[in-house]
């Protein structure tokens, strides 16, 4: 018995003949047909990596109250999010080039500006595959603003207007209101003034009402006009909302795409709907003296990301001038 399973064991080996002479065949003939295929045919060439993006900043420092625009520019570049001041926000995509606003405002519901000081902007994107995400640093600087310091009478009803609880309702409303985010830049250039007058009020203004101690920060600009004066939009947008507020009064709000608004407060009259399209100059409301007010006038606003900057910044100025979107213009012949 032993001797038979070891004579059986000797020619084992042999049973693996005919397999092995099946895989040289094989393989001869792959490399045949390898061998008959043209030169470049052959080899694939490498894949090339694509070059990395240009990050640049509109600015590297700025004043509180006022924002800078990070831009990328790339073909190859398919998601970029950009971060400043612990907040990141989805970059929009025009073209090849990628931007954002990073406001150094004050945030809704909040009367502090961001610390005088040198905050990193990370900007993370991706290539196409198999690249994964890179990064790429810079700085802005926040440098102070010296804002000016009002004193306001209020009396009768309308100084019930001034209960923090009422304060608190509305800015929980426009927090909701500006948390859109449109993927998409719906305006060119600079603001336009959306009513003609003297400003009685100006950006980031403290104010002292009824002989109490200066509070809060003024969110946006007063300009005094008659009753009823028609008030225009200041850019190409869409309405986000129409409504009453407690303190505000009528309000509308114009999204114009990437986390940017323009708003329009204490208005007599509201002439346009949620969800309209409008373009700038348009005329989207009356001037009035709605909810907390001591006389007509247009409360105007600009909002990024939550944040309120000062709108005389923006006025005529194309914030994106300098940038890979709007370059400097040559100079004439």
């Amino acid at each position: 018995m032993t001797l038979s399973r070891r004579r059986r064991s000797r020619f084992r080996p042999l049973l693996w003949l005919p397999v092995l002479a099946l895989v040289l065949l094989l393989a001869g003939g792959a490399g045949r047909l390898l061998l008959d295929r043209p030169p470049e045919a052959r080899y694939a060439p490498p894949r090339a990596v694509p070059a990395p993006p240009q990050v640049a900043l509109s600015a590297t420092a700025v004043a509180q109250g006022t924002a800078a625009v990070v831009t990328l520019t790339s073909p190859d570049v398919t998601e970029a999010v950009a971060r400043f001041q612990d907040e990141s926000v989805p970059m929009v995509r025009s073209g090849t080039t990628w931007w954002a606003v990073l406001p150094a405002g004050m945030p809704v519901g909040s009367a502090a500006f961001p610390e005088p000081a040198s905050y990193r902007v990370v900007v993370n994107y991706r290539l196409a595959e198999p690249y994964d995400w890179r990064f790429d640093l810079a700085t802005v600087t926040v440098t102070p603003t010296a804002f000016p310091v009002d004193a306001v009478t209020v009396t009768g009803s309308t100084a019930g207007l001034l209960a923090p609880e009422l304060a608190q309702q509305e800015a929980a409303t426009l927090q909701q209101v500006f948390s859109r985010y449109t993927r998409e830049k719906l305006w060119q250039g600079g603001l336009q003034l959306p009513v003609r007058g003297p400003v009685t009020t100006e950006f980031g203004a403290r104010r002292s009402y009824n002989g109490g101690p200066a509070t809060g920060g003024h969110s946006g600009m007063d300009i005094a006009a008659g009753e009823g004066t028609p008030v225009a939009a200041a850019a190409d947008g869409v309405v986000a909302w129409t409504g009453e507020l407690p303190q505000r009064g009528r309000y509308v709000v114009l999204d114009h795409g990437g986390g940017v608004f323009t708003a329009y407060g204490h208005l007599s009259a509201i002439r346009v709907a949620p969800e309209q399209r409008v373009t700038a100059g348009q005329h989207i409301g009356d001037v009035g003296s709605t909810g907390l007010s001591t006389g007509p006038h247009l409360h105007w606003e600009l909002v990024i990301r939550g944040r309120y900057v000062d709108p005389a910044a923006w006025l005529g100025t194309d914030p994106f001038a300098g940038t890979a979107l709007q370059p400097p213009s040559s100079p004439s012949s």
